[in-house]
């Protein structure tokens, strides 16, 4: 895992930040980060990235051997996202124990729109707060195909005037209409 899925990088560099009381997101963290985080209270973790990637396994092991519960909501960081994985991120945010982390490879794009939705829902932070998750401190880069995920939130500002975030998303959410 070290050179296939560019590991050996996150030994020396981490885009790791809290971004409310117990809630962390991360690039994909490395056994040492994960025990650093165990040892001060980290609970879970929410895995972003498919389950059916060869880092899920290693991400698995990883948990199964700190104790950590794992769960996973995969999203895309260049397609707007689905209304079921939405739902399923606002589920798991309420029910969720802290602290935890979630991550995906980068800690860009994915964990940028898992914080950002985050923020919204159980967070109780406004849009601009959370639009601030998507943004080149975590290596985002809005000008790429991952900037569908800024049109996202744009889309929430524009349209869900007057409705919660969660609202908007079951109500009058078009992940088509994005792209």
């Amino acid at each position: 895992m070290r050179w296939f899925d560019h590991e050996i990088l996150r030994h020396v560099w981490t885009n790791q930040a809290e971004i409310a009381p117990g809630v962390f997101r991360s690039n994909q963290p490395t056994f040492a980060r994960l025990e650093q985080l165990q040892r001060k209270g980290l609970v879970s973790v929410l895995c972003l990235r498919a389950a059916t990637a060869a880092p899920y396994a290693c991400m698995k092991a990883h948990c199964d051997r700190l104790g950590l519960g794992l769960n996973v909501i995969p999203l895309s960081a260049r397609r707007a996202p689905d209304r079921d994985s939405l739902l399923a991120l606002i589920a798991y945010f309420r029910a969720a124990q802290h602290p935890f982390l979630m991550h995906c490879k980068s800690g860009a794009d994915r964990a940028g729109l898992a914080s950002a939705v985050y923020l919204l829902t159980a967070g109780g932070q406004d849009l601009a707060s959370a639009k601030r998750m998507l943004s080149l401190r975590y290596l985002h880069q809005s000008w790429s195909r991952a900037g569908v995920l800024d049109r996202f939130l744009e889309a929430y500002g524009k349209d869900g005037a007057g409705r919660s975030f969660e609202d908007w998303v079951r109500g009058a959410y078009d992940p088509v209409r994005l792209g």
